[in-house]
């Protein structure tokens, strides 16, 4: 079961934030066993732990996602050139 934003009970601190993304698409994540369902493209007031979290999984998308672009091309990146071949 997730908790919304409407739901999250009065903690202390909170921090106001809007999560990136289209607002039909919730941010879903937990913290220590509660699950929450975060709508996306609205200001929302969260618990600090959880903004942590969501700050630390923007940041991991954002890090990955410049690691596997080169991939993602349409002309591709060769994994087999004539320098990373080993010699025999």
């Amino acid at each position: 079961m997730y908790i919304t934003e409407k739901e999250i009970k009065p903690e202390a601190p909170y921090v106001e934030l809007i999560i990136e993304g289209d607002p039909g698409d919730a941010w879903e994540g937990g913290i220590n066993g509660r699950f929450y369902r975060i709508s996306r493209g609205v200001p929302v007031r969260v618990p600090l732990s959880l903004a942590k979290l969501i700050y630390s999984n923007a940041r991991v998308k954002v890090l990955s996602k410049s690691l596997y672009d080169d991939y993602k091309t349409e002309s591709g990146k060769c994994l087999n050139s004539k320098k990373t071949r080993a010699k025999s």
